[in-house]
């Protein structure tokens, strides 16, 4: 099993998008980026609103999405300095014990896990000491703490901010670096000892 995964990521891992976004009909620069994740071969689009309006979800389907992919990332629009309510949902009812963690919770070891997320906020803004007082990478610390309870991986978040005045030209500039960053996974293992401890994977790549 360790050689068959290692095989995998030299040769390209594959990436499971955990797409959350509760109103994608208004959205500027994640409607841009879920068409980049759904033309790459190596990404697998999860859009959690679109396949459960309802809130519920289907635990076997997922659990098995995650077994079959090497990187896990969830992508979201960073509401009230956290996540989409779904993306809890999806955490309690999925992330079981015996599963994910605990003495025979082994799925997701050595995987890896990481967040893309965009702001309303200017980046200077999250800086930490300055207006909001943390890095978008603070606040996301309990999904930082949950992978690791699980054994992965954890990649710095990639972030934009400001996303709802970004002109023209730069929804340009942040969708070819998201195409950039997805096809810089496919050989994860090469970078994640530079990249692990960026607050952001922007400030690493770009």
């Amino acid at each position: 099993m360790q050689q068959k995964r290692y095989m995998r990521s030299v040769m390209s891992a594959k990436v499971l998008l955990l797409f959350a976004h509760p109103a994608l009909h208004l959205s500027r620069i994640h409607a841009r980026w879920l068409k980049v994740a759904e033309q790459a071969n190596h990404v697998t689009v999860n859009d959690l609103y679109a396949h459960y309006p309802d809130f519920f979800i289907d635990v076997a389907r997922e659990q098995a999405l995650l077994v079959e992919h090497d990187i896990v990332l969830m992508e979201f629009p960073f509401y009230w300095f956290s996540s989409p309510s779904i993306i809890k949902q999806w955490q309690d009812v999925v992330l079981e014990y015996d599963f994910a963690y605990g003495e025979n919770g082994n799925a997701l070891k050595d995987k890896y896990f990481g967040v893309v997320t965009s702001t309303g906020g200017r980046d200077y803004s999250f800086k930490r000491g300055q207006g909001y007082r943390y890095a978008v990478r603070d606040y996301l610390l309990p999904l930082e703490m949950a992978s690791k309870l699980c054994g992965m991986n954890y990649l710095p978040p990639f972030v934009v901010h400001n996303s709802h005045l970004i002109e023209e030209e730069q929804f340009d500039i942040h969708t070819r670096n998201y195409r950039f960053y997805l096809d810089s996974l496919k050989t994860v293992e090469a970078y994640y000892q530079k990249w692990q401890d960026a607050l952001n994977i922007n400030s690493v790549l770009f």
